[in-house]
């Protein structure tokens, strides 16, 4: 967004030293993608509130669920830079100074000028 604003970008914070956990959760199983993920169902205390409350997980959600921790960042992100969950399915009410149909193409031109497949 700086560059696109003609400012300098922000530093990338510092690498933490550590490793991956590497924990698999033991519910995940094949579901309706190629990956194994979890149900809101099988969650266990560790994966606890990677989905929202109040409707069903997204299969992207899921999809990156066998890194519990990794769903929580990413969307904690996600509701800041797009919207919040909720609000995403929220079409009775404009969240930002733009409107959702406005997000959504900005979202799909901009994939589509980085080659993104989703």
């Amino acid at each position: 967004m700086a560059r696109g604003l003609g400012f300098d970008p922000l530093p990338l914070p510092q690498p933490e030293h550590g490793r991956p956990s590497q924990c698999r959760p033991v519910a995940a199983k094949l579901g309706g993608a190629w990956v194994p993920w979890l149900e809101p169902s099988d969650l266990t205390e560790q994966e606890v509130g990677i989905y929202p409350a109040g409707r069903p997980a997204a299969n992207i959600m899921k999809a990156m669920s066998l890194v519990p921790d990794e769903v929580k960042s990413f969307f904690d992100v996600v509701s800041h830079q797009y919207q919040a969950p909720l609000e995403m399915r929220d079409f009775s009410r404009e969240y930002r100074a733009i409107s959702h149909a406005q997000i959504e193409l900005l979202a799909g031109r901009v994939s589509a000028l980085n080659q993104c497949l989703y």
